[in-house]
């Protein structure tokens, strides 16, 4: 609390008066008070560029390698296009709708060497999966095949945006999924400078038991 001096002896004498009354609080508590924003509310400043805040504070390392631990059920989300999930299309690409066709569970399964086949299921993570494939089409893109682990096109690059719970970068070699607005979803190397789209990873449940 900010004192202003009085200059007139009335005025002294109830400054006085209110010294009195405020001598039991705590300055320290006060300012602390003051700059610390309410429980839960992450100031816009400590999120990382490109990333949106997660709506869980407090995420650790681990519930993140968990979803990557092949046991775990997703869906994916991009995160500049929460409208629509991302679902493997029966006889076509992987792209994003906003209803329930295609396949829209996936299983992110770990392979040697640091990669991981991603692996499709029918809604409620029931049928045979199949995986994701990189095309060899120009611009690549992803669709469905049989899953092989020793397919080089179905080794995909997970990595965690850093410091944001549940965003990943997918990624094959070098290049990385993109979306554009042109093409859709897309599987291109575009230089480490580049914007690099980021996945949100939800969990739903336990991976079905199948392979």
């Amino acid at each position: 609390m900010t004192l202003r001096r009085w200059a007139a002896g009335a005025g002294i004498l109830v400054l006085t008066g209110a010294i009195g009354a405020c001598g039991n609080a705590d300055p320290d508590t006060d300012a602390a008070s003051a700059s610390t924003p309410a429980s839960g509310v992450e100031s816009p400043t400590t999120s990382p560029p490109g990333a949106t805040p997660s709506a869980t504070p407090g995420g650790s390392e681990a519930t993140d390698d968990k979803l990557l631990s092949g046991t775990r059920r997703i869906t994916i989300v991009r995160t500049e296009g929460f409208e629509s999930g991302l679902s493997l299309l029966d006889g076509g690409n992987l792209a994003e709708v906003d209803d329930d066709s295609g396949r829209q569970v996936f299983v992110p399964t770990p392979l040697d060497g640091g990669t991981f086949q991603i692996k499709a299921y029918q809604s409620g993570g029931t049928g045979s999966p199949v995986c994701w494939q990189v095309t060899d089409a120009q611009p690549a893109k992803i669709e469905g095949a049989t899953c092989a682990a020793d397919e080089q096109k179905q080794q995909l690059n997970i990595n965690k945006a850093e410091g944001a719970e549940g965003l990943y970068y997918i990624g094959h070699g070098s290049a990385t999924l993109q979306h554009s607005s042109t093409e859709g979803l897309v599987v291109v190397d575009s230089g480490d400078a580049a914007v690099r789209h980021t996945f949100r990873f939800n969990d739903t449940g336990a991976a079905p038991e199948q392979g």
